[in-house]
């Protein structure tokens, strides 16, 4: 049987071979804990330090806004449930699409069970988000909306949606965007695919 070709990128990549190398001493020397304060743990340290301060330039940001998880999962649940509880004062409205990873629909989920409402938006047959702005108020929006989210790329589909137009909301409302597969590209494309 031949080997079938890989196209969902989007979800999972091999890693290059730069990276690697860079990886490599970490791997198979410096391989302490970057948290603990002995020997071991010094270099790796100074690595994520460094790490840190080279995602925040990317990302136009201070490294102390930098948070590394052990992944997605991890990283919607920190970013959705903390955004929900620290502006509970002020609404409980959070608003998704209905084609969000699961990891994203399963905290909706989860919120939802614990007071929160949860509007999730359809999309086109496109697979983009049906809630751009009408009149100056995206679809959804509530005057107790907190949080919204909306993943940028969706792997089996290969749209990408236009981040700022299918999340516009006048007012103080917390944006999560899943957009890990821009960072890093140039800032031409990234500006038109966030417009």
């Amino acid at each position: 049987m031949p080997k079938p070709i890989y196209l969902d990128y989007n979800a999972t990549t091999p890693h290059d071979s730069e990276v690697i190398e860079a990886m490599r001493p970490y791997f198979e020397e410096e391989f302490g804990n970057p948290s603990s304060s002995h020997y071991y743990g010094l270099k790796p340290k100074q690595a994520v330090i460094k790490a840190r301060e080279q995602v925040a330039s990317l990302l136009n940001c201070e490294p102390e806004e930098i948070i590394f998880t052990s992944g997605g999962t991890e990283s919607n649940n920190f970013a959705i449930k903390g955004c929900a509880e620290a502006f509970l004062h002020k609404g409980n409205h959070i608003i998704t699409s209905q084609i969000e990873h699961p990891a994203v629909l399963q905290v909706c989920r989860f919120l939802e069970n614990n007071g929160f409402e949860v509007t999730y938006l359809p999309v086109n047959e496109f697979g983009l988000i049906n809630g751009g702005p009408v009149g100056g108020q995206a679809i959804g929006r509530r005057q107790q909306t907190r949080c919204r989210s909306a993943l940028h790329r969706r792997a089996q589909s290969l749209c990408a949606q236009r981040c700022r137009s299918a999340l516009h909301a006048k007012g103080s409302v917390t944006v999560k965007t899943d957009a890990w597969c821009r960072a890093g590209n140039d800032q031409t494309a990234r500006n038109r695919e966030c417009a």
